[in-house]
């Protein structure tokens, strides 16, 4: 080692912060609860982590160019070390250890198409295999929360302990969170899929911050390819600790640097946003407002700008407006988070750390279409909805910020099932059904193209209407009970950027009811139905594995097909209609880690007339509707601070003339839709507002088969 390094052992000074911005040899395992200063940004150098491992670790030692970081392991030890300038140097000290040679590893940011099909060998008839936690929870990501939220950022991610102190006694719920970069100071021996999992389960949102090559050391020499490389290493690290695509990813561009780099940093940054959304996630930049956000902001109709801009103006205001740097017309769909106050300290359940303030307006969509319906929402409030009219028509309305449009017949012939709907990234809507030929149809909408027109896709034949998916990056699945005595579970797909469509697949099975699907974290789908002998059976696709194919769950007997909806963290709600002269609404969830459970009964015992349907809108929350014995809309929901509220009916919607049906809103709103009773057939249409007020009900006109 140089002899100038200064050695520090880490079991003789367990709270030393280990950085990477200077010169240092760490010996031993970085304490989970070290303390270091809020800034999270430094120019990296020459530095060594030495730190025990397994005595079976093979020897295997690889460079990651993006980050400049070696990672050496060997029988008993783990090295980790950065390089900057010092690459020679530090690539010197692993020879002389007789570590092997690096290998270089390019970023691989995760694709977004999906891979071939494979099945699982088959599971047991008992119950299905839970997903791992690591699998299943492939994007937590609950984000940057929607609404103006209470954040903070420190250098290094704070314990699971102080974690916990700080969510039961201070006024914060976003975190920002260092994930990787050339010139990241802090390590980061906290930060885990597991910790975002658990952190998200608890609550907290979370902003990725990733610190890239920075003007203000001199290190833009090829912006653009800079830039690219930079979000496909920010998007792979990002996947790796389950931040789920469509998450806002931070570039930290510190403001130090002189106004002759402007243009290398407008091309940095611009080609950093372009990358990210063509891997499926939003971009965010963070500067001071003096430096790259007035650089931004200056170019906002003239250049690729970010999604999200956060400004660090030391002004002591929380909140998000700053009119000396951003114009009040910039970014201002909640697209924004200020950062106020830096490098203080505060303490919370008797845990101080060493923080920057942030306030947080930032709202996010909320994943694709979570799960089947014949509604869906967009993050900019637009709401599609389709039903088949009394004649036998594709029936179509829209809600698009100044009312609901008259329902109107989409020409699209006569239809033989309820539509399902999806809208797979922003703008676009695509609508299924089954035609009377018995193949699978369906009409997609583009903003620069308007409505396709009818087109078949085959498939056929189909033995029940189809139901659709679609995750956040584009991809649509849809899935159908099959035709003939046995029917098993049947599934087509169409990955992004493609005009085809791939299937039919046979996912097993013996349907006794139509298929649920719902998307949980992005790539996972899971898909429920009751089976022949009555019991709650799933078929699952992990990005991992594939397609497992269909197999039995238990929680029986069903007196319904059962309804799912998924959040983003992994967990998975289930509901259905108990058998019996009293039936009432049942419920089994899935949670990363502890696996299945239920079934537990939510009451409405002699109430519930048809099969439950839930939805999602925030985060955390899930709402449950069934047309009561009645004729009355019912209604029990669940948020995390106040668990299951029993069923109850919503009186002021009067009778209703078959079952409901719902969308989510990313404001919190949750849609519901009927066809009207007694001699109008007319769709009507109630909503909530975050779970609390019901306004409504409201004749949208059309006459509902």
């Amino acid at each position: 080692m140089p002899s100038t390094w200064p050695v520090i052992s880490l079991s003789a000074q367990p709270q030393t912060c280990v950085t990477f911005d200077r010169h240092a040899v760490y010996l031993g395992t970085p304490s989970a609860d070290m303390k270091c200063a809020a800034n999270g940004a430094g120019q990296e150098t020459g530095a060594l982590l030495v730190q025990p491992a397994s005595a079976a670790s093979g020897a295997a030692t690889v460079q990651d160019p993006a980050s400049q970081v070696i990672k050496a392991t060997a029988p008993g030890i783990q090295v980790t070390a950065t390089y900057g300038t010092d690459e020679a140097q530090v690539r010197a000290v692993i020879a002389s250890a007789s570590l092997p040679a690096p290998t270089v590893q390019a970023p691989s940011a995760a694709s977004a198409m999906r891979p071939s099909v494979s099945f699982a060998a088959a599971q047991p008839a008992a119950a299905a295999a839970a997903p791992t936690e690591a699998a299943q929870a492939a994007a937590a990501g609950p984000q940057a929360g929607n609404g103006i939220d209470h954040g903070f950022d420190t250098c290094t991610t704070p314990s699971a302990g102080e974690m916990s102190a700080w969510r039961s006694s201070s006024p914060y719920r976003t975190i920002g969170v260092y994930i990787g970069g050339e010139d990241m100071a802090c390590s980061q021996p906290n930060l885990t899929a597991g910790w975002i999992s658990q952190q998200a389960r608890a609550g907290w949102n979370f902003m990725p911050l990733y610190v890239g090559p920075e003007a203000e050391f001199g290190q833009l020499s090829s912006p653009v390819s800079q830039g690219i490389n930079a979000a496909e290493d920010a998007a792979s690290e990002a996947g790796s600790l389950g931040l789920g695509l469509g998450t806002p990813i931070y570039y930290d561009m510190e403001g130090g640097y002189p106004s002759s780099d402007n243009g290398a940093v407008l091309s940095l940054l611009s080609a950093w946003t372009s990358e990210l959304h063509r891997l499926g996630y939003e971009s965010a930049v963070y500067s001071s407002g003096s430096a790259a956000v007035s650089l931004l902001a200056s170019n906002y109709n003239s250049a690729v700008m970010p999604d999200v801009i956060s400004d660090a103006d030391y002004n002591g205001q929380d909140t998000v407006s700053d009119p000396e740097f951003i114009p009040a017309g910039d970014w201002a769909s909640d697209q924004r988070v200020h950062q106020y106050n830096g490098n203080i300290e505060q303490t919370y359940g008797g845990v101080t750390l060493d923080i920057d303030q942030d306030a947080v307006d930032v709202r996010l969509p909320y994943g694709g279409s979570r799960q089947a319906s014949q509604a869906a929402s967009q993050q900019s409030g637009t709401v599609d909805t389709f039903f088949e009219g009394s004649g036998g028509t594709l029936e179509h309305t829209f809600y698009a910020g100044s009312g609901w449009a008259k329902p109107a017949n989409m020409n699209a012939g006569r239809i033989d099932s309820e539509p399902s709907v999806v809208t797979s990234k922003p703008g676009d809507v695509d609508v299924f059904w089954k035609g009377t030929d018995g193949n699978l149809w369906y009409e997609f909408y583009t903003p620069a193209s308007g409505w396709s027109g009818p087109r078949k896709i085959g498939m056929g034949p189909l033995g029940g209407a189809p139901y659709a998916v679609a995750q956040q990056n584009g991809t649509i699945d849809v899935f159908w009970k099959g035709a003939g005595a046995n029917p098993s579970l049947w599934h087509a797909w169409q990955n992004p950027g493609s005009s085809s469509w791939a299937g039919p697949q046979n996912l097993g099975g013996d349907l006794a009811s139509d298929p649920s699907p719902v998307t949980s974290s992005p790539g996972v789908v899971d898909v429920f139905f009751e089976g022949s002998d009555q019991a709650l059976w799933h078929a699952y696709f992990l990005p991992s594995s594939g397609w497992h194919s269909a197999s039995r769950l238990g929680m029986g007997p069903l007196g319904s097909g059962p309804h799912a909806t998924g959040q983003l963290d992994g967990t998975i709600d289930v509901f259905w209609k108990s058998v019996g002269t009293t039936p009432s609404v049942e419920h089994a969830w899935y949670n990363a880690g502890p696996g299945w459970s239920g079934p537990q009964s939510l009451g409405g015992a002699g109430e519930v007339a048809s099969a439950p349907v839930a939805v999602t809108s925030s985060p955390g929350t899930v709402e449950v509707l069934f047309q009561g014995v009645n004729g009355g809309l019912y209604w029990s929901y669940y948020t995390p601070s106040t668990s299951w509220h029993a069923p109850a009916r919503v009186s002021a919607m009067g009778v209703l003339g078959g079952p409901p049906f719902a969308t989510g809103e990313v404001s919190g709103t949750t849609d519901v839709f009927w066809k009207g009773g007694g001699a109008d057939p007319a769709l009507w249409h109630g909503w909530v507002n975050s779970g609390t007020t019901w306004q409504g009900p409201q004749d949208l006109g059309g006459s509902v088969q």
